[in-house]
């Protein structure tokens, strides 16, 4: 469960989270972690969306772009992140994985109402951006 930038009020705002639960063996949702800005070590943290891939927790920030949370074993994670300019005010994201050539890519795409940017996060350590892809006009993009 996460809480969105634009769906608080005021200074709040700036202070979304990432809430992580488990299912016990009722079936029931169980508290295991808050991901929120202590956690990835910023001042602010501004969520537009999240996203999940092969246990992995992908979480768009409008201005420090993309956090990648890895879990690990003995509930550790890794946290990578790939950020485009504070300048760049992103609000979409699509994380997807696909075979090129017989090798697994991974590929996260963000946007905002200029730009789409294609990023290779294939290795987790060296997320590198592979194109922008640039719109017309402003416009409202919708991944």
């Amino acid at each position: 469960r996460y809480t969105a930038q634009h769906s608080i009020p005021g200074k709040y705002a700036l202070d979304t989270s990432v809430e992580i639960f488990i299912l016990n063996n009722k079936n029931e949702p169980e508290p295991l972690d808050v991901i929120d800005r202590t956690v990835l070590g910023v001042k602010e943290l501004r969520i537009q969306t999240v996203s999940f891939l092969d246990g992995d927790l992908y979480i768009l920030d409008e201005r420090l772009g993309v956090f990648r949370i890895q879990l690990l074993a003995g509930n550790r994670y890794q946290i990578t992140n790939f950020q485009l300019g504070e300048e760049v005010k992103l609000n979409q994201m699509v994380v997807t994985k696909e075979v090129v050539n017989g090798v697994y890519q991974l590929t996260v795409l963000v946007a905002n109402t200029r730009h789409v940017y294609e990023i290779d996060w294939t290795n987790s350590n060296g997320p590198y951006e592979r194109f922008r892809y640039d719109l017309d006009a402003v416009s409202y993009t919708h991944l």
